[in-house]
């Protein structure tokens, strides 16, 4: 995959963020664009300035998935599949609902499994490239988030068996775990403290690296078959650390919860 001129490339959730980005970049080297997301009028503007085919596809159907995976292969199938679709829920654990929990695992774990499984003949076929998209959030548990921790250790887990498995098949396969990026993730985050989910959104925005430097990573990342993608300072701050010293990210969070939560063990202020 060192040259991708003239490769198709599938994304998931390219309507904004990283997946726009990922389009913008791999459109640019010549690839042709496979493009699905679940908001169509975003998807529909991406297709506008870039081009290809645009499927308006929610990651949790996995029935959708495998009709939009036909779909592609009917039109000569897909060199890389990049399973970029990702939504958060910012509050404790104990705040949040059953339906928010299980909407979040749908989306962020098994979006990415039943589109591995929906596009595998397809890769194996033109010996292609997969990207898993997870998270700095993989390598730790981290409060208020600890549900979309949760998914994203179990995508680079899951990443890491089937990058074994798939070698001896021809397919590379690829976990990109970008650190704190200035996108809209958190901007349409469910959880019940609006007020701080909102605090959150515009930090990310103010201090994270752009979607861009996420996407120009990940795709030199598919050029070089590389096992893992670690983009930003905290990134790399969080994977070197856990390796040295587990023990201090986990205290500095714990302090640093203590600090934001009353003694209902919920963060002041923004409850809905």
């Amino acid at each position: 995959m060192k040259d991708l001129a003239g490769r198709t490339a599938a994304i998931t959730g390219a309507g904004s963020g990283i997946g726009h980005a990922l389009a913008r970049e791999l459109a640019g080297r010549g690839c042709r664009l496979e493009l699905a997301d679940r908001d169509g009028e975003a998807l529909e503007r991406v297709v506008a300035e870039l081009g290809g085919v645009g499927a308006e596809i929610d990651v949790a159907d996995a029935g959708a998935l495998e009709q939009w995976a036909d779909q592609v292969a009917d039109r000569g199938g897909a060199d890389l599949l990049v399973n970029n679709a990702g939504i958060s829920v910012y509050g404790t654990f104990a705040s949040m609902s059953g339906d928010e929990v299980e909407r979040l695992l749908r989306v962020n774990l098994l979006g990415v499994v039943h589109g591995c499984r929906a596009f595998l003949p397809q890769l194996v076929e033109r010996r292609g490239h997969l990207v898993n998209m997870a998270s700095m959030a993989a390598w730790m548990g981290i409060p208020m988030q600890t549900t979309y921790a949760a998914s994203k250790a179990a995508v680079r887990t899951f990443s890491a068996g089937l990058r074994v498995e798939l070698a001896v098949r021809g397919v590379g396969v690829t976990c990109a775990l970008p650190g704190t990026t200035g996108t809209r993730l958190m901007a349409g985050a469910g959880g019940p403290h609006r007020q701080v989910t909102d605090r959150m959104h515009r930090s990310m925005l103010r201090v994270g690296v752009s979607p861009e430097r996420v996407a120009r990573a990940v795709v030199r990342g598919v050029r070089r078959n590389r096992a893992e993608v670690h983009v930003g300072p905290d990134a790399h701050l969080v994977r070197l650390t856990m390796a040295l010293a587990p023990w201090l990210p986990r205290w500095g969070l714990r302090l640093l919860f203590r600090r934001m939560a009353g003694p209902d063990g919920e963060p002041h202020g923004g409850r809905r």
